[in-house]
């Protein structure tokens, strides 16, 4: 690599010295493969999505509903649902009938546990491809049981972005 280049290493991207103090980047091109790989995967998390939504179970919001509600963060859109009372950003979204004595809802981003636990880390509302509410344990579909632990339900997320 010539010396007038310089190779970022949080990216596929070259720097060059341009005039004076700034820097030009040139990035790779998003190939046609990426792009199908991408839509792949988005297409298998909207019909994971409409899987449940067909079986029901739990409240939902899809896509359509979540971007009709030009809601600016994600914690706007669990207020409308009407099983859930929230109190700060952790997990203490809790079955609203018994905030009282909170339990929290484990979080999933894309099919995996939020280790965080903070409703601060979902994706943002323009990213979302739907949400699914389970209030009580038992409506939890099966194989996200062995990650709720100690939780009482769970709040699924399915995003464009990567979890």
């Amino acid at each position: 690599m010539p010396k007038s280049r310089s190779r970022d290493q949080h990216c596929a991207c070259f720097r060059v010295p341009a005039a004076g103090s700034e820097s030009l980047t040139f990035r790779p091109a998003t190939t046609t493969a990426d792009s199908a790989a991408r839509a792949q995967l988005v297409a298998a998390r909207r019909a994971e999505f409409q899987e449940l939504l067909a079986r029901r179970g739990g409240q939902f919001l899809t896509e359509r509903e979540i971007q009709d509600r030009h809601a600016t963060t994600t914690v706007g859109l669990l207020r409308q649902f009407s099983t859930l009372r929230g109190q700060g950003t952790f997990v203490s979204y809790a079955r609203a009938s018994t905030f009282r004595d909170a339990c929290p809802l484990q979080l999933f981003v894309n099919g995996k546990p939020l280790a965080t636990g903070s409703v601060m880390d979902l994706p943002g509302p323009a990213a979302l491809l739907g949400i699914a509410v389970y209030p009580t344990i038992e409506s939890i579909p099966s194989n996200y049981l062995a990650y709720c632990g100690e939780h009482c339900g769970a709040i699924l997320t399915w995003s464009r972005e990567d979890s």
